[in-house]
């Protein structure tokens, strides 16, 4: 009988012969195998004649190979990331003119040594509704692998890292996101915001790359920025049902000037409060990524 167990050298989770299945993902969308069983990471669009191609692994990298094979001397767009579960609760975008870009003039881009995708002015991937019901007793817990490239400073002077949602532009109705505030061009903060009771948590804005975690249920919300906790507080949540995830927007608004200009990596979310596990996990995900 198969459970699961943490391999640091590699991906989050691998098949062994014993163990704890908690600390996989409920949900995982990576340019790296973040589950062991996984098999494809993305769908990319060629900009030559916009042909498409599903591209996978070698070992637990992205196989850059296929890719550049596929795009050649042009660009890449990223049309879907796969969620590694295999729940189709895949991030998905039609529209061109919103897709990241993965490869450019035949180069793959990097973050720290491993591949990425560039985002920027109304570029955004969500998945479908009913991504799960939101219990505020369980909570939710998010990782996410980003850099910023510039601040937009849009509506709100807000560029969204991600949003958890269901559509709707009322508070209540927006469980959770992660943002940078400031100005265009001139970042003040990150923030981990709790819309339903507009539970801020904020630490000043610093470049490079940031491993953000954040975990959150009624009466306990902290936020982690490169495995070292940077603020708490104490929300009362209600259930919300029907979510979505948006990357790169915020989930009642997506593509309206509250897009960013990052590089975006890796974002991994669990329906339940994973504070017990965060060194663990973040350990993991950085052995990878090199980011502290």
């Amino acid at each position: 009988m198969y459970g699961y167990s943490f391999n640091f050298n590699h991906g989050v989770l691998s098949s062994s012969g014993g163990g704890s299945s908690s600390l996989s993902p409920g949900f995982a969308y990576s340019f790296r195998k973040v589950l062991s069983t996984a098999t494809l990471s993305c769908r990319v669009r060629r900009s030559s004649d916009n042909a498409e191609q599903d591209i996978g692994f070698v070992g637990d990298d992205l196989d850059t190979s296929s890719l550049t094979t596929f795009v050649g001397a042009g660009n890449g767009f990223v049309t879907k990331m796969y969620e590694q579960n295999g729940t189709t609760k895949d991030l998905a975008q039609a529209t061109a003119s919103s897709q990241f870009q993965i490869v450019n003039t035949g180069s793959v881009y990097t973050l720290n040594g491993k591949p990425t995708c560039v985002t920027n002015t109304n570029d955004y991937l969500l998945t479908g509704f009913n991504l799960f019901s939101f219990v505020n007793t369980t909570g939710a817990s998010v990782f996410s692998v980003t850099q910023p490239i510039s601040h937009l400073g849009g509506s709100f002077n807000t560029d969204y890292i991600f949003s958890i949602g269901n559509g709707s532009s009322a508070s209540s109705n927006r469980v959770f996101d992660n943002s940078i505030s400031g100005s265009a061009g001139s970042p003040t903060s990150y923030k981990s915001n709790i819309q339903v009771t507009t539970s801020n948590i904020t630490n000043p804005y610093t470049s490079g790359t940031k491993l953000q975690s954040s975990v959150f249920k009624t009466g306990e919300h902290k936020y982690y920025i490169n495995n070292s906790l940077v603020g708490t507080n104490t929300p009362t949540l209600v259930d919300i049902s029907n979510n979505r995830l948006v990357v790169n927007a915020s989930s009642w608004s997506p593509g309206v000037f509250v897009t960013a200009n990052q590089y975006f990596s890796e974002i991994l979310v669990y329906n339940s409060y994973e504070d017990t596990n965060i060194n663990t996990i973040n350990t993991n995900i950085n052995n990878y990524y090199g980011i502290y």
